[in-house]
């Protein structure tokens, strides 16, 4: 079990940059099912939705030195959403997997939370974990 889990952590830091682990995320069908399965088992599925994206994002970022950070984006009459945010060069980016291709991959946005408008600000829920 132990080198099966080495494996999984191996593929975990080939996704070494946030442009590689995007479209690694990419790549993976959207998981229609109310899941939540652990890192393992969605590498060896192959598919993920926004959540279980977002938790194979952070790690891979983690294991790569980057800080572990989530954002919940809780929605009203639509589907909450779930990213990976990063730093690159002092600026934000996020890491996402949807069903859709609205809310995915941003590079480095150029902004500082505390400059977003305060309406978004406080409906956005950030954890350092």
């Amino acid at each position: 079990m132990v080198i099966q889990i080495e494996h999984y952590l191996s593929r975990l830091r080939e996704l070494s940059t946030p442009f590689v682990i995007q479209e690694f995320l990419d790549t993976l069908p959207y998981n229609p099912k109310c899941t939540c399965c652990c890192l393992v088992d969605v590498l060896r599925a192959g598919c993920a939705h926004c959540a279980e994206g977002a938790f194979l994002a952070a790690a891979a970022l983690h294991l790569n030195g980057e800080p572990l950070l989530l954002v919940d984006m809780r929605a009203v009459n639509d589907d909450d959403h779930v990213i990976a945010p990063f730093r690159s060069l002092g600026r934000w980016g996020a890491i996402a997997k949807g069903n859709t291709t609205m809310l995915r991959f941003a590079r480095g946005l150029g902004f500082e939370v505390r400059s977003m408008p305060e309406d978004l600000t406080t409906k956005l829920i950030v954890k350092k974990l």
